[in-house]
């Protein structure tokens, strides 16, 4: 195995795994101030269940990255995991998919955003995804793991591809 091969392996689990941790940390944040935590009747805004099997959702996710032209860094149907690779995103897409922090203006910011998706089998016949997306704004000096300052998502990246995802499904 080629060296190249294995830093890129290496690079996709340290991806994914600063994702979970970027997940993490923000689920405890929003508890501890006190923002609206789902309740068991309610669903998070960032997941959603489809009636259909794994396989078709699972393919379902995969078509919807494929039409966005985001690239898939992982895709691990054993474990129901697909991380897509990063993609650049100008300052009137960030504006449109973080909480604060990036406005439309003269002022060009750009970023990027990773996504994972988690698909698992809630019954034979139902599915749920969950997408977790790290959203960074570029900054060449900043000097951390990611890259660039993490941005809070407002919800928008996660919705539209989640609805992409049932339209596919639907057909």
């Amino acid at each position: 195995m080629s060296t190249k091969i294995v830093l890129r392996a290496a690079l996709l689990l340290v991806i994914t795994a600063m994702g979970v941790a970027l997940y993490r940390y923000i689920r405890s944040g929003a508890a501890e101030i006190g923002l609206a935590v789902a309740t068991a009747q309610t669903q998070p805004s960032n997941e959603r269940i489809y009636s259909a099997g794994f396989d078709t959702v699972f393919q379902a996710v995969l078509s919807v990255l494929q039409d966005n032209k985001e690239p898939v860094a992982l895709s691990d149907k054993s474990r129901g995991l697909i991380n897509t690779g990063s993609v650049d995103a100008n300052n009137q897409r960030l504006s449109q998919i973080v909480t604060q922090g990036v406005t439309p203006s003269s002022e060009q910011q750009t970023g990027r955003y990773l996504m994972t998706f988690q698909v698992e089998v809630v019954t034979p016949t139902t599915t749920r995804v969950r997408v977790t997306p790290l959203i960074l704004s570029e900054n060449p000096a900043m000097a951390n793991p990611f890259g660039g300052r993490p941005l809070a998502s407002n919800g928008t990246l996660e919705r539209e591809h989640l609805d992409a995802i049932g339209r596919k499904i639907i057909g």
